[in-house]
């Protein structure tokens, strides 16, 4: 029977943690596809007739499922228009947080495509 100390153990476990990491910072473990876990393209650019969640932390009154207008854009309160489409998911979450920090202080903001229609 082939026991190993806990020196060993200890150096086989750092050595494996140390290679992961260098895979990850190297690009050996991303994700080849560009794709994410819901079979989407990780920069995806939202589209005219897509729908759109856009949670507002703690603030039911601004949170809402919209659709994309024919124009690209989106309608919200505080905001009114907003243009949605040519953007991915995280450059409007960026421009609805900060059209927000005029009404809110630090805003937290999520933007998750609900529906394609515009591919």
């Amino acid at each position: 029977m082939v026991t190993m100390s806990c020196r060993a153990r200890l150096c086989l476990a750092c050595g494996l943690v140390g290679a992961f990491f260098l895979l990850q910072d190297r690009g050996a473990l991303a994700n080849p596809t560009g794709m994410t876990g819901d079979g989407c393209r990780a920069d995806y650019v939202i589209g005219a007739e897509d729908v759109l969640d856009i949670a507002v932390w703690e603030n039911t009154a601004l949170t809402r499922t919209v659709p994309v207008r024919p124009d690209g854009k989106i309608s919200l309160p505080l905001l009114d228009d907003v243009q949605a489409a040519g953007l991915t998911p995280m450059q409007l979450r960026e421009r609805v947080v900060s059209g927000l920090a005029d009404y809110l202080s630090s805003p937290a903001v999520a933007v998750v495509l609900r529906e394609v229609h515009s591919v």
